[in-house]
């Protein structure tokens, strides 16, 4: 867990959680940097042969952090520039490489700035954003999957789609030549004091319902625990075949001492 203080002196928690799960290897990465302008954070979910995932992975989260790192600009532009380099850091490394000529990987990038108290966000794939109000959960990225146009098309409701045989069906991802581009906000989401953000890739979110984590913020006294409890909730729920699963919990403030909603309290511990 790190601790950061933003211009107008507010605490900015960060924690990180990697478990390989069931696989033989882990192939997400994730990280972040701070500067006096504000934050960067990032999750890279990687895929494709022996060591091919995990270099990916690696790969994307190297090229944003080291872009933001060289260049700590808050806007679409920077956003979308800092996951057009991940895109060709993985193409480079495939270039010429037969046990690297298959890898990909999904990405999830959040820009906060410490002054104006604004985010921007951008993935690509299934790797998700979330941010958490007052208590209630809102998805900011769209998945860039098959299950998910399906939802959008009405053919299966969305309580269905953390178990549709065709979940892990991705029709966009770093390295795949593909009719998507890198989703990026136009517009700024406003950051208040007390709101929490979950970058996920989809070995996390598709053990929990957006309740669970709900729950687990409202009782969570620290990033660390809301990240254990989110953690305990997936070995839980015991998955054949558990996929990694990797989290950046960013809590604003205190998320604990006030994101409880009216009519709702803190579950026991």
């Amino acid at each position: 867990m790190s601790v950061y203080h933003t211009p107008a002196g507010i605490p900015v928690t960060v924690g990180t959680l990697s478990r390989i799960g069931s696989r033989r290897q882990n192939e997400d990465a994730c990280g972040f940097w701070v500067t006096d302008a504000g934050f960067c954070f990032v999750v890279s979910d990687g895929a494709g042969g022996h060591v091919g995932g995990a270099v990916a992975s690696e790969l994307a989260v190297k090229a944003v952090l080291g872009d933001y790192a060289a260049t700590p600009a808050f806007s679409p532009d920077a956003v979308a520039r800092s996951m057009a380099l991940a895109e060709a850091r993985i193409q480079e490394g495939r270039s010429g490489n037969d046990t690297l000529r298959d890898m990909t990987a999904t990405i999830a990038v959040l820009f906060v700035d410490a002054q104006a108290r604004n985010a921007l966000h951008g993935h690509l794939g299934d790797t998700r954003i979330y941010v958490f109000r007052r208590g209630r959960a809102r998805q900011l990225t769209r998945d860039h999957s098959l299950v998910q146009n399906l939802v959008d098309a009405g053919y299966i409701a969305k309580e269905d789609l953390r178990k549709h045989p065709e979940r892990s069906v991705l029709l966009a991802a770093l390295g795949i030549e593909s009719e998507f581009s890198p989703s990026t906000s136009e517009q700024a989401v406003e950051v208040h004091e007390g709101d929490a953000f979950l970058i996920c890739s989809d070995g996390l979110w598709e053990g929990l319902s957006e309740n669970d984590m709900e729950d687990a913020l409202m009782r969570a006294h620290s990033v660390e625990e809301w990240l254990a409890l989110l953690e305990n909730q997936v070995v839980r729920n015991d998955k054949p075949n558990q996929d990694n699963f990797t989290g950046v919990a960013v809590w604003i403030g205190s998320p604990g001492d006030i994101t409880l909603v009216p009519g709702r309290t803190a579950l026991p511990g």
